[in-house]
């Protein structure tokens, strides 16, 4: 059973529904003409800077050009090649798509039958109900592929578990209770918030409902002593492959909540700049993340 999964998935993976020919192959002259329609040359970009394109791009920038400034041909020209490459995107991705659906029922009628005959479906993958197809044939995949991705998720929901405990000890035992702030809840433990976080990285049907969050957030765990407590987390620590005879300590909300928001609003920085064709060095990359560790208030020791 387990071959048989895997050459399933591994069928699914390689499967494009293309049907291409291999024995198709390119002649030489038309080899060489996509190397060079492929080369890239320096071009001035629509901000000003000089940026590398192919021949192929700048062919068609000029042809854009020519449309823009009125010329009829240059027109009907480019608007044949849209119309053309649309149509046969959409022929490409309904192909595509209705490849997917047909696998997608495959996968419901074995999952469906081994339900009916009792057997254990939890490493169950790919799951059907983890493949989405859009109304515009869009397909997203929102779960494990592989075994080895299904126990990554898993151990993610054992790392909450673990989150759950170390909020709970932080909270009862004022950990943070010393911290400078201007509001009690800055001080709370940021141990919640990791879990809403690592929560949301989970696929749909394995997250943690917001009212079972919400219920063990409120409801501590029965550990009446302090050590009781820091037994059960380190016995959680080496279940995870963390060895070590010492809890760790969260920072506080205010810290994780500062930390989240910087790199949210560098990430948005990132990718504005690289649409204006402005890349990020690596130096430039590590010094607005160390940055955005700095303005939400944690020691970056030198070096």
């Amino acid at each position: 059973m387990a071959r048989h999964n895997r050459n399933r998935r591994n069928s699914m993976r390689s499967d494009n529904g293309s049907g291409a020919d291999s024995e198709h192959r390119l002649t030489e002259l038309e080899e060489m003409l996509l190397a060079i329609t492929n080369r890239k040359h320096m071009m001035r970009g629509e901000n000003g800077l000089n940026r590398e394109a192919s021949l192929l791009e700048a062919l068609i920038m000029k042809l854009a050009s020519s449309a823009m400034n009125g010329s009829v041909l240059a027109q009907r020209a480019l608007l044949d090649y849209i119309q053309n490459a649309e149509s046969k995107n959409m022929d490409i991705r309904k192909a595509k798509a209705d490849h997917w659906r047909e696998l997608k029922r495959d996968l419901k009628r074995t999952l469906d039958a081994r339900i009916a005959k009792g057997e254990d479906v939890s490493d169950f993958v790919p799951h059907p109900d983890d493949i989405i197809i859009e109304a515009d044939n869009t397909i997203r995949f929102k779960g494990p592929f592989t075994l080895e991705e299904l126990a990554f998720h898993r151990h993610t929901l054992e790392v909450i578990d673990l989150l759950f405990l170390q909020g709970h000890y932080e909270t009862r035992y004022k950990l943070h209770a010393n911290d400078n702030s201007s509001s009690d809840h800055e001080n709370d433990t940021s141990a919640f918030l990791h879990i809403l976080f690592f929560n949301q990285g989970l696929p749909k049907r394995m997250q943690i409902s917001e009212a079972e969050i919400q219920r063990r957030i409120l409801i501590p765990p029965r550990l009446p002593t302090k050590r009781e407590f820091k037994k059960a987390i380190l016995e959680k620590y080496r279940s995870l492959g963390i060895k070590t005879r010492k809890i760790g300590c969260l920072p506080p909300f205010r810290q994780a909540a500062a930390l989240i928001q910087g790199l949210v609003s560098m990430v948005i920085r990132l990718i504005e700049d690289a649409r204006n064709g402005q890349e990020w060095s690596e130096q430039q990359g590590y010094q607005e993340l160390l940055w955005v560790f700095q303005q939400a208030g944690f020691e970056i020791a030198d070096g």
